[in-house]
Formats: C-alpha cells, structure tokens, sequence
C-alpha cells in the first residue's frame, strides 16, 4: 500500500483574525503547533481592524500568557516572524482566483443509510451543506442601516 505524503502549504491565511475566536483559540493552537514544531509556513491575518503586526504579536503574546504559566520564548519569537497582517477585504473578483469546497468526512454513513436512501447523499450533503457554504462566502455584503 502506498502513502502518501503532506506537501507543505504555501501559507496560511486566517481571515477575521482580530476577532474573539482568534483571540481565545487560534492564538494558542498556532503557539501549540509552533512549540510542536508543526508549522512551516508564513501565517497570513486578514481583517478590518486596523492593526499593525506589532500589535497582532503583543494580541498573540497576550493570548498564550493567559493559557499557561511558562511561555517558551523560542517558540513564540518562531511564531512571531511567521506572522504578518493584510487589512482589509480581499474577497472580491480582483483578488480571488478560485474557490475550492472540500468536504473531508472521517466517518462513514451507517447510521445515515435510511435517511440517504430516502434524500440521497449528494442532495443531502452538496445542496444542503456544501452549497451553503460557497453562497456565504461568496455572496455580496448586507446594504442597509447598522451594516458596513
């Protein structure tokens, strides 16, 4: 049997990276994998803030001091050069090439065997689910009172 091997990524891009989510989990999950030796690519932040990098780090800093007592400086500083930040929204036809779903299920249908025969499989899963997703990220802002 053949394996195959994870190709390293070009970089990865976190959108809404000023945001509570970023703060309270992905900070600490990319500091995790940076003291794992995990990571091998520049970390790409896009938001609307209007943040400097320096700031992003001192966010990053603050993220993984409140998880743990002991901060491993190395890491950190590793984690720290990978980062850089684009403000901004860079989801419009000028800077998007391409959009690729994946659905990636590590499970099988056993339990769902009923319920697919009846609705099917692709139904279920690209109509339902998959396409959901594609119309969120690809439809045009809300316009109107309270929205940007």
């Amino acid at each position: 049997m053949s394996r195959t091997t994870a190709t390293a990524a070009d970089a990865l891009v976190i959108f809404g990276i000023t945001g509570d989510l970023a703060r309270k989990m992905t900070f600490r999950s990319l500091y995790r994998l940076e003291v794992a030796d995990r990571l091998d690519c520049p970390i790409i932040g896009v938001a609307m803030d209007d943040w400097s990098e320096d700031h992003l780090r001192a966010m990053v800093l603050e993220a993984v001091t409140a998880d743990q007592d002991v901060v491993d400086e190395v890491a950190f500083h590793r984690l720290a050069g990978r980062l850089s930040y684009l403000k901004g929204d860079f989801t419009d036809r000028e800077h998007v090439a391409a959009v690729q779903v994946t659905l990636a299920e590590d499970f099988g249908v056993e339990d769902r065997g009923a319920f697919y025969d009846s609705v099917g499989a692709l139904r279920d899963v690209v109509q339902n689910h998959l396409l959901q997703v594609l119309a969120l990220v690809t439809m045009e802002a809300p316009v109107g009172p309270g929205h940007r």
